[in-house]
């Protein structure tokens, strides 16, 4: 009897273990090789290991006409020794330039996301013949690197920054 009881209990603790043990949210875009989550809207197309990206998630066109689809993408990268946050952000600017035709810094800030510190960029320019309106959001854990950069036409980013926004504020190291 008392042997039927202790396995009884064993099948309850392991049962409780492996709920606890799942509990990850369905909603959200995890990635275990760079540590991190984040949650993308559910009607976006998620694209892993693209563009030298750990993630990108493309919104739906908007109608056959819509020449450029708002994307949000996770980057990240080993960095070189001990670097600082501002530092990080900054020599990142002129390797964008590299990428972007008539490149501009529109703005530059700080803010926290989950506890952890930012530095963020906003820019515009041009990518082929495609203009652009960017926010990137700058965090170092680990002497890693991480860049959300937040994409859109110029004239779709204001109806789209707080979508940008609510998804760059979900990321989460894990």
């Amino acid at each position: 009897m008392l042997r039927k009881h202790s396995i009884m209990i064993s099948l309850i603790f392991l049962t409780f273990l492996f709920i606890g043990c799942s509990s990850k949210d369905p909603d959200r875009y995890y990635n275990t090789k760079d540590d991190f989550s984040i949650e993308f809207p559910k009607e976006w197309e998620n694209k892993e290991n693209f563009m030298r990206c750990a993630v990108i998630s493309l919104s739906p066109k908007e109608n056959d006409a819509d020449q450029f689809r708002e994307n949000v993408n996770v980057a990240v990268e080993q960095l070189p020794g001990e670097m600082n946050l501002h530092d990080y952000m900054e020599k990142s600017i002129p390797n964008i330039a590299k990428v972007i035709t008539d490149f501009q810094v529109n703005e530059k800030g700080t803010t926290t996301i989950n506890d952890h510190e930012v530095q963020w960029l906003m820019y515009s320019g041009r990518m082929g013949t495609i203009n652009l309106k960017c926010k990137q959001y700058y965090m170092i854990q680990n002497k890693r690197g991480y860049v959300i950069t937040c994409s859109a036409a110029p004239d779709s980013y204001a109806r789209t920054i707080s979508t940008f926004e609510k998804i760059a504020h979900s990321f989460e190291f894990e």
